[in-house]
């Protein structure tokens, strides 16, 4: 999260768009940044060895395991936020279809504030904003974004496999109230394994995105390999991003 940070937050008007996959090592659950992690139950956490993360963008719970996070910084003054939003996931839309996963953007938004109840919007992949990745109407795909001075930065997450449902694991709310989540974010969600029975590695997924890049007439994007210099200066920003 922090190299995130710093790479958007020193990305000038006259930089090359950057495009980063990554995955996690322990799994990891990352919140929007302006959500509570007074619902959290820490200790359960750390005894299934699951990191706790603050994302600098918006947006609600993730859990970083069955997955592949991208990450994509864009300068400021090419293209207004909801546009990037909206090309991007149509760029990776088709390249989930032409890997064989038949998913559509979502025409639709949900209304009113997101934040204003904190368990049934905890997991974000319990609700859906306009332009988003979906199969049958469960979403496959989620994202965020924050607005830097000179640049923009999108988070997404693209399941692979398992369930976001292992995310109530980690609030502390009874078991009544895990039950109801846990069916709506059931109908809510679904897993690229759960579309098509094949192994999808992050990988050939990633591969398959940079490749739709191309073929979409985007071939400005810079594939970022990440410096060691770039990594010392995230290393002194980790502290805002520690639950």
């Amino acid at each position: 999260m922090a190299l995130d940070f710093f790479l958007a937050e020193n990305a000038g008007t006259e930089s090359d768009p950057i495009l980063r996959f990554y995955g996690w090592e322990p799994s990891c659950l990352s919140l929007g940044k302006h959500q509570d992690a007074g619902l959290i139950n820490r200790q359960q956490l750390r005894q299934n060895g699951i990191d706790l993360v603050r994302r600098p963008t918006g947006g609600s719970a993730v859990l970083h395991a069955r997955e592949l996070t991208y990450s994509l910084i864009i300068p400021g003054g090419q293209l207004r936020h909801h546009e990037i939003y909206r090309i991007f996931h149509w760029i990776l839309a088709e390249a989930l279809r032409r890997l064989g996963y038949n998913v559509e953007l979502n025409t639709g938004e949900e209304a009113g504030n997101y934040l204003q109840d904190s368990k049934k919007s905890f997991a974000c992949f319990n609700r859906s904003a306009f332009a988003e990745i979906k199969y049958r109407q469960k979403k496959v795909v989620g994202s965020a974004q924050k607005l830097f001075p000179s640049s923009l930065l999108q988070h997404g997450s693209i399941l692979l496999s398992g369930s976001q449902t292992e995310v109530l694991k980690y609030l502390s709310i009874n078991e009544t109230e895990k039950k109801t989540l846990s069916d709506a974010l059931h109908q809510s969600a679904v897993s690229l394994k759960e579309i098509n029975s094949r192994k999808m590695s992050a990988q050939k997924l990633s591969e398959a995105i940079k490749e739709q890049f191309a073929c979409s007439g985007v071939n400005s994007i810079y594939l970022k390999n990440t410096a060691y210099n770039e990594l010392i200066e995230a290393q002194k920003m980790c502290n805002p991003f520690i639950i």
